[in-house]
C-alpha cells in the first residue's frame, strides 16, 4: 500500500510501511527526550539532545533522514519528502497535537521538512506554540515601529495606530479609496503579515471606513 498523489506530470509515492516508521521513530524519540530534560534545562540542549536521538534512531532503522536544529525549528531532512502535499501529509502523520505540544515545551517554534540540507525543496509548518508574555511584549513593539514607520511614510494628515488588534489608518485622503485600491496597500505594505487581525482605511475618526480581514 501507498500514500500516492500527482502533482502536474511528478507522480511521487512514500510507501505506507516507511511513513509508518517515520511516525514510530518521531513518537519514540518522544519517549528518551524526558531523559534530556532531567539533565537539563537549557532550552539549547534540550532541543539538540532530541534532534541527536532522533538522527540515531532513523539510522539504526536504516531510515534516509537525519534531524537538525535551526534556530527554534526542528529539520527533518529526507530525500523521500518530495513533493510538497508527501511533506503535508508526514507532518500530519508524525506530529499529531500532543507531539505539536512536547515540541513547544522543548522550545520549538517550527518544523522544517526538507528534500537536502542545502538548496532541497522543503515547507516550514507552524507548531502553533502558545506565546510567552515576552515574545508578546515583544511582538506589540514590533507592530508599533511598523505603524510608527508607515504613518511616517505617508506623511502629514495621516495617523496609523492599533485598536484591538486591527491596524488603523486615518486620513481625508482615503476618503476616495475603493476597496481595490485598500487591498492593493495593505498587499504592497505585508501589513497582515505583522499579526495583525484585520486593518481599516477611513477618512476620520467617525468613519466606518474600509475594513481588510487577515486570513
Amino acid at each position: 500500500m501507498e500514500i500516492a498523489s500527482r502533482c502536474g506530470d511528478h507522480s511521487f509515492a512514500v510507501s505506507s510501511l516507511n511513513m509508518r516508521m517515520l511516525v514510530r521513530i518521531v513518537l519514540g524519540t518522544f519517549f528518551v527526550a524526558s531523559a534530556v530534560f532531567a539533565q537539563s534545562s537549557d532550552k539549547r540542549v534540550i532541543q539538540q539532545g532530541y534532534a541527536d536521538r532522533m538522527t540515531k534512531r532513523f539510522r539504526d532503522r536504516g531510515v534516509d533522514a537525519i534531524a537538525v536544529v535551526s534556530q527554534d525549528s526542528l529539520v527533518i531532512v529526507s530525500p523521500e519528502m518530495q513533493p510538497k502535499p508527501v511533506r503535508d501529509e508526514a507532518m500530519r502523520q508524525m506530529f499529531d497535537p500532543a507531539s505539536r505540544k512536547a515540541l513547544c515545551i522543548m522550545g520549538f517554534k517550527t518544523v522544517n521538512i526538507k528534500t537536502k540540507a542545502i538548496f532541497g525543496d522543503g515547507d516550514l509548518y507552524s507548531l502553533g506554540c502558545a506565546k510567552t508574555e515576552e515574545e508578546k511584549t515583544t511582538d506589540k513593539s514590533k507592530r508599533q515601529e511598523y505603524l510608527a514607520g508607515l504613518e511616517r511614510a505617508f506623511g502629514e494628515g495621516t495617523t496609523v495606530v492599533e485598536e484591538n488588534g486591527i491596524a488603523v489608518f486615518t486620513s481625508p485622503k482615503f476618503r476616495d479609496f475603493n476597496r481595490t485600491q485598500i487591498q492593493a496597500l495593505v498587499d504592497a505594505g505585508n501589513v497582515c503579515d505583522m499579526g495583525f487581525s484585520g486593518v481599516r482605511f477611513r477618512s476620520g475618526p467617525a468613519s466606518v471606513g474600509t475594513y481588510i480581514r487577515c486570513r
